[in-house]
C-alpha cells in the first residue's frame, strides 16, 4: 500500500494559510486533526513536528520573532525553537474556538512544513534493534496519517518509506558501519530489513543523533 503524505509537506496544502512579508497566520484547525491521530496512535517516539521554514530555502528556518494564538474571545503565546519548529498545544477547546496561529517574521517569505520524526535520548552509540522499533513507529504513523490525509481533498502519492534517516546537529559519519550507512552533511540514511529487529550490535555515529525521520524510496 503506498504511504501518503509523509515527510515535508507545504501548509498550502495541508490547512491553507495567510501570509505576508511579516506575519503569517493560519488556522489551528489543521494542527489539530494531525496531533489527533498521533494521540489516539499512543506513540512513544513518532510524532508529528510543525515547522516554519524559508520559502526560498525550505532547509533554513524562519527567522520568528514571535507568536500567538488567538480566538475571539483570548489569545495566548505560541512557543516556538529557533529551529523554526512551532511548539503547539494539543487542546480540544482552541479546536472548537476556532484558533487561529499568527506568527511575526522577519524572512522574506515562509511556509509551513509538516514532519514526521522521532526524538529520544539517543546516544552516540544506537543498537540497530533500538533503531528498528524507531522505524516501526515511524511506519505506523505514516499509515495513520495516510488514513486520515486520503479522506481529505488534498492528498497525493509519496514514495514508499524503506528506512530510516538519521539527523545530527553538524557533519556525522558512521564510525564503525560505512558501508551501511551513507553520510551527506549532517544527515545518515540507511534502508531496514526484518533481521534489524533482533540484531543488538551497535551502530557508532562521530556524534549523538538529535532526531529520526523516515527514508523515503525514490
Amino acid at each position: 500500500m503506498n504511504k501518503r503524505c509523509v515527510g515535508l509537506v507545504s501548509a498550502a496544502l495541508l490547512f491553507g494559510s495567510t501570509l505576508n512579508a511579516a506575519e503569517f497566520a493560519v488556522s489551528y484547525d489543521g494542527f489539530y486533526d494531525r496531533m489527533k491521530v498521533v494521540n489516539k496512535g499512543d506513540y512513544l517516539l513518532a510524532s508529528v513536528g510543525f515547522y516554519l521554514v524559508d520559502g526560498q530555502t525550505p532547509s533554513l528556518p524562519c527567522d520568528i520573532l514571535s507568536g500567538r494564538i488567538v480566538t475571539e474571545q483570548y489569545e495566548q503565546p505560541l512557543s516556538f525553537t529557533d529551529k523554526g519548529q512551532l511548539l503547539l498545544p494539543f487542546e480540544k477547546q482552541l479546536d472548537q474556538d476556532k484558533a487561529v496561529i499568527v506568527v511575526q517574521h522577519s524572512s522574506a517569505q515562509c511556509q509551513l512544513q509538516m514532519q514526521i520524526e522521532a526524538r529520544d535520548d539517543y546516544s552516540q552509540s544506537v543498537t540497530k534493534q533500538q533503531l528498528f522499533a524507531t522505524y516501526q513507529e515511524l511506519d505506523k504513523l505514516m499509515d495513520d496519517l495516510s488514513g486520515f490525509l486520503m479522506s481529505k481533498v488534498f492528498s497525493f502519492l509519496m514514495p514508499h518509506m524503506t528506512g530510516i534517516t538519521v539527523e545530527f546537529t553538524d557533519l556525522a559519519e558512521a564510525v564503525n558501519d560505512k558501508e551501511q550507512w551513507q553520510c551527506v552533511k549532517n544527515r545518515c540514511f540507511s534502508k531496514v530489513d526484518q533481521s534489524w529487529e533482533t540484531q543488538k550490535d551497535a551502530v557508532l555515529f562521530s556524534q549523538a543523533p538529535v532526531r529520526i525521520l523516515p527514508y523515503l524510496e525514490k
